[in-house]
Order: C-alpha cells, then structure tokens, then sequence
C-alpha cells in the first residue's frame, strides 16, 4: 500500500518532499499577477462567479470568456473592486475583483482567462468550467470541513481533490466551515494563511464552484476576511438569507440550504425565519428539485468527547434546528467542526432507523454526516461506548464525495493516506 504522504510510505510527511510538492505556493507573485481565482455559483444556471486577487491596484480588471481555448470572439466583463482593512501585526493589502459571467449556454465548456485592460495588466492562463445541463441530471460533489493549510494537512487533502478531480471531474464543491486558518484561537487571525489557502485550493476552485458555510475560525475582525473573499448568492431572488452567512441554492438535482451555527439560530431568530421559509419552499418544489440538503459548521450529532453536550440528543442545536427538519424533511445535514468523521442512522431526537448494508431505505427522517477531516489537526477522544444512533466513527484525513441521482444518492469518504474509501452508504428516497 503506497502513501501518498512520504515517499518512504510510512505515513508522515518530511520537510524536503512538503517543499518539493506545495513549495511553488509560497513564491511571492508580482504584484498585479492574478491570484486565488475562484468560482461560485450565483444561483442562476446562467451565470458563473469568479473572484480573484491582486497585490496591487489595477484598473479596468475584467474577465474575458467563451467556448474556444483560444478565446477567439470572447465576452468581457468589467469586475467589481473591493479591499479589506484587517489582520493582526500585518494587516492584508491586496485588491479583491468579481465578475459574473453571464448569459451563458447548458451544459457546455466554458475558458475564460482574468486580468486587467490597463496599461501594464496581467492575466492570468486560461482555465475552463462547464456549466449545468437544462435539465438536472447526476452530478458529484465534494464535501469537507476544516481544511486550512498547514496545520497539518490541508495541502495534502487539496492534492487529493486535484488529482481525483482530473479523474472524475467534480460538480460542485461544498466547503462546511473553518476554511483557511488563519486564526486558531484567541484574537489573532495573519491573513496571509488566507490567500496561501486560496493558492492551495485554486487548481480545483477555478474549474469548479467553490460554495461555503461559515465556521467559528471566520470569526475574527467580525468576520471581515470571509465576507470580503467569499460572495455567496444570498441576493439572489430564490434565496434571500444574509451575505455569506446563510443562503441557498439550487444545483442540479439538490436544494443545498446553507446555515451559520455562528449566529443565533433560535426560534424566532431573523436566521430562523429564513431557514423555516426557505425549507418551506424547497419542500413545495421537490418535484423539480427532488433533494433538501442543509450545511453548516457545527454538528448536530457527534459522539466526539469534546464538546459532546452540544452535540447529543436533546443539546439547544439539535432542540431548535432539528423539527426544521423532520417538518420538511430533509434529507441530509453536513457539517464539520470536529476533526473527524462521523455517520448516524437517520434518527429524530437520538431515536435512530438501522438499515442493512449500508443502504437507508426511504428512512423519512434527516441522517447526519461530520467531515472534519479535510487537513485540521486530529487528536479526538470517541464516547464510549458508541451512542445508538452512530454507525461509523473514524480520524483519518480526507473529504467525502457524493454521488447524486434523482432518487439515490452514494456517499464515499476517501482516505488521503491510502486512496481507498473508508465508509460509504447510500440513500433512497
């Protein structure tokens, strides 16, 4: 069994062969050398977001696209500009540029290269996308929470996902929570941990849409960094919510309504009100959209020791959030927060349904997946003995990959060390 961490497969990475593989991240760019581009889905299939940065000021930034390599006969579109002012003993100086592009055809491929029209302007190399069909049909999604950098393997889990990714291309990319790092605690967030996230992710990120919840590590400066590097499509008419906090969206085959655990979610909350109508909705057209998903950072079941209070049958989340879904029932919720993995039965309250093989058979009530294990560090303590309602338990880095139908889905949480698939089920409707 080879290792895709150390060259003597023993499962650890040494100094020489980090700096060989991810050194190129940590070169210093030209100032107005397009950076971190990044794709985000803004909630009609005709259009596709990308966000991208430069160290210093350009003007006219704009992206240029269209459906031939050479971008022969392209579209231009002028990018907004926008910077943040935030960061402990050096604060962040760059310029952030998004651009929608639009008016776009099904299910075709897409380059588009981003840059500026001044004198002196860069681009950056031409990278492709490819939009969804008219009709939804099945698609793979990547999932994780928790990644970061180096600390210690984030760049090892965006490898894994670049090369799986040139293998089967993913869909979509569903990110829940705790995204670059760049503050681990107290008050001190360095902001060059983001855009070394962003260098680290961008091989993928720029080819497929890139959607976030928030977690408790894009809290620092009042959130500033996240709000300013990420725009989610909270405007649009189908979504409504708050800026990057909570939205929705629809793709393909799924409603995905994204929630913020790091704001007040309880009854009669503004956040709340949202969910209940958006949830509402999406139940009202499950005939065009067959699956109701919900993500956000923090469990709702985990048997993890830490922080098990808040995670256990009966704990505030689970008592406020949880009727939500049973009421419109929702198929899924995914979060991450704890640095492991974690399955349930679908279960209401800790009352779990058990199934057979792996397989949940029109189960009627929400399951629950925690997948944490994207690079943060992973030194967890399990509950014993393992609750009822919790089938699989592991700490091994990787990211899940969801395989969506209309009235199947499979879910595979893949091992970065050894490539082979840890856990997976499937769920029918």
């Amino acid at each position: 069994m080879i290792s895709r961490l150390d060259e003597d497969s023993d499962g650890r990475i040494q100094q020489r062969e980090f700096v060989r593989r991810f050194g190129e991240h940590f070169k210093p760019l030209a100032p107005l050398v397009p950076q971190q581009l990044h794709l985000t889905l803004t909630g009609n299939k005709k259009e596709m977001r990308v966000t991208w940065v430069t160290r210093g000021a350009v003007s006219k930034a704009a992206v240029e696209f269209g459906t031939d390599a050479g971008l022969s006969g392209f579209t231009s579109v002028v990018a907004a500009t926008s910077t943040y002012h935030a960061g402990t003993l050096f604060p962040w100086v760059g310029w952030i540029h998004t651009a929608v592009m639009s008016s776009l055809n099904p299910e075709t491929k897409y380059y588009y290269k981003v840059g500026a029209n001044s004198a002196g302007g860069v681009w950056s190399d031409v990278r492709d996308f490819v939009t969804e069909s008219a009709s939804p049909k099945p698609v793979t999604v990547a999932l994780y929470g928790d990644m970061g950098t180096v600390m210690p393997f984030g760049f090892e889990v965006s490898a894994q996902i670049i090369s799986d990714n040139h293998v089967a291309p993913y869909d979509l990319v569903v990110h829940a929570g705790d995204i670059a790092y760049a503050g681990t605690g107290g008050t001190w967030e360095f902001e060059y941990f983001w855009d070394l996230f962003f260098r680290q992710v961008e091989p993928f990120a720029s080819r497929v849409p890139y959607m976030t919840a928030v977690g408790n590590h894009e809290h620092y400066f009042n959130f500033s960094s996240y709000n300013a590097r990420f725009q989610m499509p909270s405007y649009a008419p189908a979504s409504g919510g708050n800026g990057n906090f909570w939205y929705s969206v629809d793709h393909s085959y799924a409603h995905w309504t994204f929630m913020s655990t790091e704001h007040d979610y309880s009854p009669g909350s503004a956040q709340y009100q949202w969910i209940q109508q958006d949830l509402e909705k999406a139940a009202k057209n499950r005939q065009n959209v067959p699956w109701i998903f919900l993500v956000g950072h923090r469990p709702m079941y985990s048997s993890d020791k830490d922080e098990y209070s808040s995670h256990r049958p009966g704990a505030p989340f689970a008592t406020a959030i949880e009727p939500l879904l049973v009421k419109y029932a929702v198929d899924m919720y995914w979060s991450g927060h704890m640095h492991q993995y974690e399955r349930t039965w679908p279960l209401i309250n800790g009352t779990a349904i058990t199934y057979d093989n792996n397989k949940y058979m029109h189960p009627k009530r929400p399951a629950y997946i925690v997948q944490g294990t994207a690079g943060a560090l992973i030194l967890e303590q399990w509950v014993e003995p393992q609750p009822q309602w919790s089938v699989v338990r592991s700490q091994e880095y990787g990211y899940g990959r969801l395989t969506l139908q209309k009235s199947s889905f499979h879910y595979e949480y893949l091992s970065t060390l050894t490539n082979l698939v840890i856990d997976e089920f499937w769920l029918y409707q």
